[in-house]
């Protein structure tokens, strides 16, 4: 018993552990364990598992605006509008 508790403790993370690593996979490649621990949790927690779906999809639309952007100073007022939406938009879907 005592070893399915170490072995738990060290898969299980907190939500707080959690978010961290979703934000650190979007810039850099996690470790097998730490895979497997976001994996876990991302299944149980659904506010996790939104967060990860909702992380991902900023990263995407800021990287895309940055392409699209890359040589103005500021986006201009009708992409910004327009990029609002499209972030409402997804969210809506999910």
């Amino acid at each position: 018993m005592k070893m399915l508790k170490s072995v738990l403790h060290i898969l299980l993370l907190s939500c707080s552990k959690a978010t961290g690593l979703i934000e650190k996979e979007l810039y850099f490649r996690l470790s097998p364990i730490d895979k497997i621990r976001l994996f876990m949790h991302a299944g149980i927690c659904g506010f996790c598992h939104r967060y990860r779906k909702h992380s991902r999809l900023l990263d995407r639309l800021m990287i895309e605006l940055h392409h699209t952007h890359q040589h103005a100073q500021e986006p201009a007022e009708q992409d910004v509008t327009a990029l609002k939406q499209r972030i409402i938009d997804s969210l809506e879907k999910k």
